[in-house]
């Protein structure tokens, strides 16, 4: 009976990620339509544009940008779920990393009283996949400067006796008691008006571990979150 519940709720797991897939993939199509057109538009290929319409077009590639993020972290959930998902890892610099993630946490903190530090020694090496790795930290950072109003937000890595820690840490509005325990799982997220789809953490953690990597997450309501990710040193 035990062997048939496993069966049934492994068949129904591999047909949610199948789905999900099939339409993340059947929505970014036309999405990626929308924007291209959308950036001719902008670039005033069919004519020029007012000031008004400049400003409504710039609105709506930002949400269609947005909607296919989403869509990518759907695809990208249902790939990790199905063992699908491409990873290859190699000997990185992580300090390569930092000017890209630099310039988007200066855009993502933009008008509010919250400055960005990096503290990546330029020798520290870890194995890892570069891309996947990127994506790890943008979703740590673009977390921490959704939530963090005012103060820090602090990208810092160094070396461990048996790996390397990158940590990302937020002088932010924390993480609730109730939802500490369940934020590596997919969709599930808080109530405030910054909360997103639930997704992040939970790509997260699982990019991490085909990369054999961990994740460690400490926070305390009102007074900020510290996020370890934790991989292979390479010497």
């Amino acid at each position: 009976m035990a062997r048939v519940l496993v069966d049934a709720l492994t068949r129904a797991s591999q047909a949610k990620s199948e789905f999900l897939a099939s339409v993340s993939h059947d929505l970014r199509t036309p999405l990626n339509i929308i924007t291209g057109y959308g950036q001719l538009l902008q670039e005033e290929t069919f004519g020029p544009l007012t000031l008004e319409q400049s400003d409504t077009l710039g609105r709506l590639l930002r949400t269609a940008s947005d909607q296919v993020a989403l869509i990518n972290d759907l695809l990208d959930l249902a790939r990790i779920e199905q063992g699908k998902l491409a990873c290859a890892p190699e000997s990185m610099t992580i300090a390569t990393l930092v000017p890209p993630l630099a310039d988007m946490m200066r855009a993502l903190l933009r008008d509010r009283p919250v400055r960005f530090e990096a503290d990546v020694p330029s020798d520290i090496v870890t194995r890892a996949d570069p891309e996947r790795l990127r994506q790890v930290l943008v979703n740590l950072l673009t977390n921490a400067a959704k939530f963090t109003n005012a103060g820090c937000v602090r990208l810092v890595a160094g070396l461990e006796a048996d790996g390397v820690r990158v940590s990302v840490e937020d002088s932010g509005c924390g993480i609730d008691d109730g939802l500490r325990d369940r934020v590596l799982e997919p969709f599930v997220h808080g109530a405030s008006p910054q909360a997103g789809t639930g997704l992040g953490l939970a790509i997260v953690a699982r990019l991490l571990h085909v990369m054999q990597g961990t994740i460690a997450i400490d926070s305390e309501p009102g007074r900020g979150t510290r996020v370890d990710v934790r991989l292979p040193r390479v010497h």
